[in-house]
């Protein structure tokens, strides 16, 4: 039988207003980069996205473990 460890992830959210996304939009850009590198979750799209669409509402949620997005 395989051995069954369990690792506990600690994660601290921050909630914020999407609008505020300018303002961490190279963490969000470094993490694009190392996942998917998609153009369409560039952080400036989604600026624009939410300039034009977005009815002020939106939050922004960011998940932080050892001090990293």
């Amino acid at each position: 039988m395989g051995v069954n460890r369990q690792h506990k992830v600690r994660i601290s959210w921050n909630v914020m207003p999407a609008a505020q996304l300018t303002a961490h939009g190279k963490e969000w850009d470094r993490l694009n980069k190392q996942s998917a590198g998609l153009p369409v979750l560039d952080s400036a799209f989604f600026v624009e996205c939410l300039r034009h669409f977005g009815s002020g509402t939106e939050k922004l949620v960011l998940g932080y473990s050892q001090n990293r997005l």
